[in-house]
């Protein structure tokens, strides 16, 4: 009986320790606690996946909340500001500006390509999500 017990004790520990953790990033997907559903990891996408120097293009950033609100608890959800984006490009970077994202948690921006943009694989990167993925083609 005293076995019978200790075994619930530790499965009600390991609940309670599980409905009581944040959200954390695994593979796009922001997990919160035991039974809870899951928040998505905030990622952008670019208008054009082949760009050329001095192009203009649009960016989206969707899922940008200061908080992962996966537990039911509140009601609302506060998008991020003044978020840097960035252009990346081997040892290159450039600042493209800053933006908000709306009450949906989406920014959406147009930057223009760096004129120094070299043939090859770049990124475009808005702070704290997955960046796009781009070729640029003299």
């Amino acid at each position: 009986m005293r076995a019978r017990a200790i075994v619930v004790a530790i499965v009600i520990g390991l609940v309670a320790a599980g409905s009581s953790t944040g959200c954390s990033a695994s593979a796009g997907v922001k997990t919160g606690g035991a039974g809870s559903a899951a928040c998505a990891e905030p990622a952008t996408a670019a208008s054009a996946q082949v760009v050329s120097p001095g192009e203009a293009v649009t960016i989206t950033t969707r899922d940008l909340f200061d908080d992962c609100d996966d537990d039911g608890r509140s009601n609302t959800q506060m998008p991020r500001r003044d978020l840097t984006v960035t252009w990346v490009q081997g040892a290159t970077t450039v600042d493209l500006g800053s933006g908000d994202a709306n009450e949906a948690g989406v920014l959406t921006q147009v930057i223009t390509v760096p004129p120094g943009a070299q043939e090859g694989t770049a990124t475009i990167e808005v702070e704290g999500a997955v960046p796009a993925e781009v070729q640029v083609q003299s």
